[in-house]
């Protein structure tokens, strides 16, 4: 194994991150916030200085990157991202300490959407911004690691995942990592710009579009205020936001195809027609709750309901309304959404459709067998025929997801907290739709203790990284080889 090589790719992300903190502190000085300007402009100099220490002690590696080294970078590139976009923060809002701007910058890293701060529109704009960037950079780096690094793995199921980019003829990993971030970037970029200016038409602010728009289309849930989308009321705005997050949860490879005239790809991938299928399942189920449980008007409470629905399955965690236990859709209901997530490819956390897809046709594979135990069932996904192993590996991954959620439970309970608390908490830092958690507990993530803090972010931490591939890491024979 060669870790110099992963440590090029690193100290290339933190040059990244630095240039991001320098965009920040040009616009803390656009927002005649000088001394903030100052720590993002200090903080860049910094994790520049050290992304470019890296580089350059490596940059004879940066080709040398294959399976083994994948592994590693995985786990090491989130938690220290997300370490070094807390420095801003600790320095610019010392009120929260340590424990709060790790965790605050962890969440926005892995567009979890958790959040310390109890009154964001209390924060510098500076701050806001930045937190938003955290988010959308994180929304990107999701989408580049899944299309390339995870499905070259072919862990937990992946190896079946669609990709409408061209894969070419051999290269090296690092060389199809470039060419990937260098295709999607664009679509990414006009994505989030087309957001913004859909918001400012439908009634935003421009500076909370800006940031609105970042934490849509990287299906983070970061909010410029403390009543999130209650604070901006009007239809067109819910309808705005409700596009862009099923934009930002479709997999970018088929937006990617839709530019170079391929849209008919759409119709092929499975994942997509799921997501549409579950979104218009949710337009047929939830005017029941809305009608018959609901305390507010019907029609009120279908249009917020159908907001929550797709901002669940797509992990963005917004709601339009400030009860949403008031609208009669059980938050049961809401948290399955939120753990399933929507396409491989996109920003979106949890489980993932494609294999929530997989583990139904398993399972009516075996109620079949017990009227014909002897027959011979196959799995398809689209026209794919699966292997047993692909299938395990969905199971596997889906079983070790499960131990995770249970474990960080006990360990959240432990901490002082109480169990359904606990319970709502590691759901939504797994599935990393952390304003999910606002439905369970009222008191926010701030009240919560430091450790459990600091247990939280580890655990969003493995909601972005595919769990087989952290404990892939401790398996002896990895290493051996």
């Amino acid at each position: 194994m060669n870790l110099r090589s992963v440590f090029n790719f690193v100290g290339w992300a933190l040059l990244i991150l630095a240039a991001a903190m320098l965009v920040n502190a040009l616009a803390g000085v656009i927002f005649q916030e000088f001394a903030a300007a100052w720590v993002f402009a200090q903080s860049a100099v910094l994790i520049g200085f050290l992304g470019a220490a890296f580089v350059l002690s490596t940059r004879s590696e940066g080709s040398a990157f294959d399976r083994q080294e994948s592994y590693v970078f995985l786990v090491v590139i989130w938690p220290l991202l997300g370490v070094a976009s807390a420095l801003p923060l600790y320095l610019s809002a010392p009120a929260i300490g340590g424990y709060g701007s790790i965790f605050e910058a962890i969440s926005g890293i892995t567009t979890t959407g958790a959040t310390v701060f109890s009154s964001p529109e209390e924060l510098l704009q500076s701050i806001l911004l930045w937190r938003a960037i955290t988010q959308w950079l994180g929304g990107f780096l999701t989408i580049v690691l899944v299309v390339v690094v995870l499905t070259h793995l072919n862990i937990g199921g992946l190896e079946i995942f669609q990709n409408a980019i061209p894969a070419g003829e051999g290269g090296q990993l690092s060389e199809r990592l470039l060419r990937t971030a260098r295709d999607l970037f664009p679509i990414y970029g006009v994505m989030t710009i087309a957001c913004v200016f859909a918001l400012i038409m439908s009634g935003m602010p421009g500076f909370d579009a800006l940031c609105h728009a970042m934490s849509t289309i990287s299906t983070g849930g970061f909010s410029t205020h403390s009543q999130g989308i209650v604070a901006f009321p009007g239809i067109w705005i819910e309808l705005s936001l409700m596009l862009f997050m099923i934009v930002g949860s479709v997999n970018f490879t088929l937006h990617w195809a839709l530019l170079h005239g391929r849209w008919w790809l759409y119709g092929r991938n499975r994942e997509f027609k799921y997501l549409l299928m579950t979104i218009a399942g949710g337009l047929v189920v939830v005017p029941l709750f809305a009608g018959v449980v609901g305390e507010l008007a019907f029609w009120t409470n279908f249009h917020h309901s159908v907001f929550a629905v797709v901002s669940m399955i797509t992990t963005t965690g917004y709601f339009s309304t400030g009860n949403v236990t008031s609208l009669g859709v059980p938050v049961l209901l809401l948290a399955v959404l939120a753990i399933v997530g929507a396409s491989t490819g996109s920003t979106a956390g949890g489980l993932k459709l494609l294999r929530f897809a997989i583990l139904l046709k398993q399972a009516i594979r075996e109620l079949r067998r017990l009227a014909h135990p002897h027959g011979v069932v196959n799995i398809k996904f689209g026209r794919q025929r699966l292997s047993e192993n692909a299938i395990g590996s969905v199971w596997a991954y889906f079983f070790v997801l499960i131990l995770v959620l249970a474990g960080s439970t006990l360990l959240v309970a432990l901490s002082g907290v109480a169990v359904e608390t606990a319970m709502a908490a590691s759901l939504a830092a797994l599935a990393n739709t952390g304003p999910v958690f606002a439905i369970i507990d009222a008191g926010g993530y701030s009240s919560l203790p430091p450790e459990t803090k600091i247990l939280l972010c580890i655990v969003m931490i493995l909601g972005r990284i595919e769990l087989l591939a952290f404990f892939t890491l401790f398996n002896p024979f990895y290493w051996k080889n």
